[in-house]
């Protein structure tokens, strides 16, 4: 079914969304002009056009420049979607097979959950890109992923632009080396060394909550490292202590050299989730990354 539109909405052009970007990306009408091939008051012309398309300004123009509306900060991201899916329909109108799912994880999901999820979609072509779940759902967003599988929805970074499927909870554990003499309580810890992933990171943030909860301030990192097997190692050389998913010791070997404090309450972070843009839920090409995560929900 064709969905009637306003006569004025039916004159925007793929271009005018490349205009709004260009002008958000530059700040100036001037800079906007000369990065699109058109002079400034063909440029003028065009955003007030598309603002009067859109019933609202999309920018407000200052000494420095033009600066986005709250309309406008609402709109840039999803200009810059559409475009995106316009490349993605040309890549499609030429392709010989279904084209590639492009998943985002984390690293730890990476390691421990790709290798499973892979093996039940046989046949699949996958292009994985690996990062910070901020940064993951900033691509999410944009258009350049069609799924991230992250610790969601976490109140940092959740937007109304997304839904979410949660597939497993996974307990975050503290550990030390066997040999660690460590009190088991929050107080005690709060006095370790500690190695931590970056602040803008689940776990960290997990950890500094439990912390805060217990009235304690949270520790600040001795080392800080974004790979768990590098900290799984730190840990088991008596260096210091740290939090670890509990499904990431089992895949390294220095496991046998750790030993889990068994403090309460533990920190609780977000479940592992299928990540996607809500505009986008019910795409052909999320169906075979669906029924792989259902078989695995299935064993587990």
């Amino acid at each position: 079914m064709i969905m009637k539109m306003d006569h004025r909405l039916q004159r925007l052009k793929f271009g005018d969304l490349a205009l709004i970007i260009a002008i958000a990306q530059t700040g100036s009408l001037r800079s906007a002009a000369r990065r699109v091939g058109r002079s400034q008051p063909g440029l003028s012309k065009a955003l007030k056009e598309i603002e009067d398309a859109f019933e609202t300004p999309l920018y407000t123009r200052s000494r420095t420049g033009l600066i986005p509306t709250a309309a406008g900060l609402r709109v840039i991201p999803e200009a810059e979607l559409m475009l995106a899916e316009l490349v993605n329909i040309r890549a499609a109108a030429h392709a010989t097979q279904i084209p590639a799912l492009r998943i985002g994880c984390t690293p730890f999901m990476a390691l421990v959950l790709m290798p499973r999820l892979l093996k039940a979609m046989p046949g699949a072509q996958v292009v994985l890109t690996e990062g910070a779940v901020p940064e993951l759902l900033d691509a999410l967003g944009r258009g350049r992923l069609d799924a991230v599988l992250a610790n969601y929805p976490d109140a940092d970074v959740a937007s109304d632009a997304f839904g979410f499927t949660p597939l497993f909870r996974e307990p975050l554990l503290i550990v030390s080396a066997r040999g660690h003499r460590l009190g088991r309580s929050w107080a005690a810890l709060s006095r370790a060394s500690w190695v931590l992933p970056p602040r803008n990171s689940v776990i960290r943030r997990a950890i500094d909550a439990r912390f805060l909860a217990e009235g304690l301030r949270p520790p600040v990192a001795q080392i800080e490292s974004v790979n768990l097997g590098t900290n799984i190692r730190l840990i088991a050389a008596g260096l210091t202590v740290g939090a670890i998913p509990k499904s990431a010791l089992s895949l390294d070997s220095s496991n046998r050299q750790l030993r889990v404090v068994g403090v309460a309450p533990q920190p609780e972070i977000p479940p592992l989730s299928l990540v996607y843009r809500k505009s986008a839920e019910r795409h052909p090409r999320l169906a075979p990354l669906r029924a792989a995560l259902d078989t695995l929900k299935a064993l587990t």
